[in-house]
């Protein structure tokens, strides 16, 4: 094997930790990690085992005590500026490179757009800069994401796989309408399941906040807008694969509370709202989910859906996200707890499942979702 892969971590987090773990544990053939990085500093890595093997438990103490890589590591050739890797990358002709993107920082595209440029790998668990960025960026890394070269499977739907069985069918089939449904929130899905119980909303929400289902700040779950992200992924690499702008993806997106919250209310005071001062907040919508569960009847349940069309006659692609009664028997309706689903149709066959429901989150399946689309590069590259 020719060129040993260099690669360039950034977000050494719960999950970047845990894939750390992962790598030196299982000590890939002709992979090397030479940096680690966070917002304060990168930490260089000599390649010499012992050496690797202590930086490695810095940095998953450095996560468990929450502390930044610059207060970890003492000053000395070890830490440079995060900003100085951009650089690195590419540097080298005879070196492969690959970027690790495990933050949540929508500022990380211009760093993986670059080191795209400069011919790098990139794995990505970061879903802002794909869903969010402009058109000229992402449209490269979707380009590459359909050619193999940007592994994006982490974006959606943790190691389910659904951005890979997207790309497969995109590439290998003749896809001329393409429609995908799918529950893509495991915290959505957890209160979906409690309302379906006959439990008051406010306390579903409050359970869900403690077992840290919900970011910490829980309108990031109930505003729907990680979904939306999630759907706009897909939209945009079918997008990108019909060489179609974004600008011409039409998005229709409801909140999760969207149905029964009042149009008079400060949705900016309630995604400030965290813990107990967002849960008392929910008391108040307890009677209008009540009145939904009860329209359902005994045949339907509420699930949180996301869909995404595509017709290639008209150059159509399509988003709505929205809070929708479903048949309790159907293969949505029977979703439980915190797992996602994901149906693909294509050119108007009924929609199914490529891959079975499962978790969405979860720091040891996620961290795969690095791990093993990193050994698909080794092979690429």
């Amino acid at each position: 094997m020719s060129k040993e892969l260099e690669v360039i971590m950034f977000g050494p987090g719960a999950v970047g930790s845990e894939f750390l773990r992962v790598f030196n544990e299982r000590k890939p053939e002709g992979i090397r990690i030479a940096a680690v990085s966070d917002e304060s500093a990168a930490v260089m890595l000599t390649g010499q085992k012992v050496d690797d093997n202590c930086v490695f438990s810095q940095i998953y103490e450095a996560q468990q005590e929450r502390r930044l890589l610059k207060d970890q590591f003492e000053i000395g050739r070890r830490l440079v500026d995060p900003s100085s890797l951009k650089n690195l990358v590419g540097y080298d002709a005879d070196k492969r490179y690959v970027v690790i993107d495990s933050t949540n920082a929508f500022t990380m595209l211009d760093m993986i757009y670059s080191a795209c440029e400069n011919g790098a790998g990139i794995v990505s668990l970061n879903k802002k800069p794909y869903a969010q960025g402009d058109f000229e960026k992402v449209n490269l890394l979707m380009q590459n994401a359909l050619g193999g070269k940007v592994q994006i499977r982490g974006t959606v739907g943790a190691n389910l796989g659904a951005p890979d069985t997207l790309i497969d069918i995109l590439t290998k089939e003749d896809s001329h309408l393409v429609y995908i449904q799918g529950c893509m929130s495991g915290t959505l899905g957890y209160i979906c399941g409690g309302l379906e119980q006959g439990r008051k909303f406010s306390r579903v929400v409050e359970e869900a906040v403690k077992k840290g289902y919900t970011e910490p700040c829980p309108w990031d779950d109930i505003s729907g807008r990680d979904v939306l992200n999630k759907a706009m992924i897909l939209s945009r690499l079918i997008a990108s694969n019909a060489m179609l702008r974004y600008d011409s993806i039409e998005v229709k997106h409801e909140s999760f509370i969207g149905k029964v919250m009042s149009v008079d209310v400060d949705t900016q005071k309630i995604a400030n709202l965290r813990g107990d001062d967002f849960v008392e907040m929910t008391k108040g919508l307890d009677d209008g989910f009540a009145e939904l569960i009860h329209a359902c009847g005994d045949s339907n349940v509420l699930r949180y859906l996301a869909e995404v069309s595509y017709n290639e006659k008209d150059s159509k692609i399509s988003i709505n996200v929205s809070l929708q009664a479903v048949p309790k028997e159907s293969d949505i309706g029977q979703l439980k707890g915190t797992d996602n689903i994901f149906l693909f149709g294509i050119n108007g066959e009924k929609p199914k499942m490529y891959f079975p429901p499962g978790p969405g989150a979860g720091i040891e399946t996620t961290a795969l979702a690095i791990y093993e689309p990193l050994l698909k590069l080794r092979e690429i590259l």
